[in-house]
This record gives structure tokens, sequence and C-alpha cells, in this order.
């Protein structure tokens, strides 16, 4: 917590404008402490990112049926933290929605706890899992675009990108929300080969993924020939 908040209050002493924190948040105390810390001096742009998608889904009472697959650093809460997490992020004191996607392996996480490491996959799922939020009137889909898109393009000033807009770069997601799908080891894309939403039921699937205007994925097939290009940051 001390080392958190002291991160945090260096990179506001030396009025780092524009600078970004990457925050891991250990508990709901810590939480309110570091985010109101942030509020105080949104005047200097100090923005902040955290890997939410862990911490807003799963709390405590997962561990029984999940074990070391949500040990995750610092440690999965209580539902008292997604409250308040939830709250961060829709009055803005959190600007980007992340994944902190680390896919470590099933004989990895299989471990006892004292040795499994920290981390899971995450990224296939993330915006499944913010669509159900979306589809609960949690927050709302533009809200989702501006955590998920638009803040980490303006934020890393990456050129071209996180907006559909001309002479930007088509980097787009097509998704089906009337379309449920359960996650399973059948319909997971990641080496690794597993998912801590294994079981979980989304209401909507991603059937179309656009990287620089080109088609790359469609419903579940890749197109292996076309590559990315790399970021251009505008710093």
């Amino acid at each position: 917590f001390v080392s958190e908040y002291l991160h945090v209050e260096k990179h506001m002493r030396f009025e780092a404008w524009g600078d970004f924190v990457y925050l891991i948040l250990c508990d709901f105390d810590q939480m309110n402490s570091t985010l109101n810390a942030v509020a105080k001096r949104r005047a200097r742009e100090i923005n902040l990112a955290v890997p939410v998608k862990c911490y807003d889904w799963f709390d405590d009472k997962d561990y029984q049926e999940k074990g070391t697959f949500i040990k995750w650093n610092p440690a999965i809460k209580s539902k008292k933290d997604k409250i308040g997490l939830w709250k961060a992020l829709l009055d803005d004191r959190i600007d980007v929605i992340a994944t902190d996607h680390a896919p470590h392996t099933l004989e990895e996480k299989k471990q006892v706890y004292t040795k499994a490491p920290s981390g899971g996959p995450l990224v296939q799922h993330g915006l499944l899992a913010m669509m159900e939020a979306v589809k609960k009137e949690k927050i709302s889909i533009e809200k989702v675009v501006e955590k998920m898109c638009h803040n980490p393009a303006r934020l890393f000033k990456i050129e071209k990108r996180g907006f559909v807009k001309e002479g930007y770069y088509a980097d787009l997601v097509l998704v089906d929300t009337n379309s449920p799908q359960t996650v399973d080891k059948e319909n997971i894309l990641y080496k690794c080969g597993w998912s801590p939403f294994e079981g979980t039921t989304f209401q909507s699937t991603v059937t179309h993924t656009f990287v620089n205007g080109h088609l790359i994925y469609n419903k579940g097939v890749f197109n292996d020939s076309i590559k990315g290009k790399r970021l251009i940051f505008n710093r």
C-alpha cells in the first residue's frame, strides 16, 4: 500500500504532465486512498490504468471453485472491493480497462498455491465480460469504448489508433450481442489452453476482427497471411 501510494505521489510531485500510472490495487482501503490522491490532482494529468477485468468479475468467494486459477498479484479481494472498482471506473478516477493478460501454463497453475504463478489468460474474454456489464446496464457501450479504445490511444499518444475516423487505421471488432457462448476447451484460443472463465456463458460473441483494415478473424477462422504494423507513438 505504501509503495503504491508513494509511486503516485512521486509522479505528482515532479509534475509528470501527461504521465501514466499503471496501478495494481491490493484492497479497498488502498484503492480509495490512492484513487482519491489521483482525483485531487487531475489538473496535472496523472492518468490511471487498473487491470480491472479480473478484479471486477471474481471475488474471494470464487476461490473454493477456481483455486489457483484465479491467483493474481495482488489477490482477488471481496465484493466490497468490486463495488469500489466499479464506482471509480464510472466516475472516471480509472481511465483504462485492461486485462493484465498472463497466460501461464496449466502445469504451472496446478501447482500448490505457494508455487503457482500469479495471473491468467484474460485478453480473449475481456470485451465479452464488459458486454455482460453493458447488458446489465452497469456501464454504457460508449463508456466501454472510451476506456478500452479511446483512452489507451490518447494516453499513450498512439498515432491514428483507437478511433473510427477517416485517415485512421481500421482496427475493428464486430460483436453479435445476441449470440450466447459458453467458454470451454474447444473455443479457447490461447496457446496455454485454459481460461478462468471456463464454464461461464457470455451473451455476446466476437464474430470478426479487422486489423489495419484487413479481416484477420472471421467466425473462428484466422487469416495468418495478414500481418500487423508497428505502433507509432507521438511522444
